[in-house]
């Protein structure tokens, strides 16, 4: 486990915040997550969610919380994608998997 602690980041001139730790054991850039947006056809405009490095890395963090059984609650201002982000998750869930969970 200290070996996870002692690698090193890529690039000292950015914040923690901008890099998670997968589990190939190696630093990711959120940034390098987020796919080109490309408008859903046939979709309401309040279900459509734009993908942010904020919106990876918040459903990210949900995914992980569900599948730990951990409640969690996401806050913040109005318009931030708090509810879609929810909505999107759980709508993509299979009723087999959700079961599972």
């Amino acid at each position: 486990m200290r070996s996870l602690v002692e690698k090193p980041m890529p690039d000292k001139k950015v914040s923690i915040f901008d890099f998670y730790f997968d589990m190939r054991r190696e630093w990711v850039n959120w940034k390098d997550e987020v796919r080109p947006y490309e408008t859903p056809e046939n979709t309401k405009f309040s279900k459509i969610l734009v993908p942010t490095i904020d919106t990876k890395k918040y459903s990210y963090i949900l995914d992980l919380m569900i599948k730990l059984k951990y409640p969690c609650m996401f806050v913040g201002e109005s318009g931030t994608a708090k509810s879609v982000i929810i909505s999107n998750y759980l709508g993509a869930l299979s009723a087999d998997e959700y079961m599972r969970l």
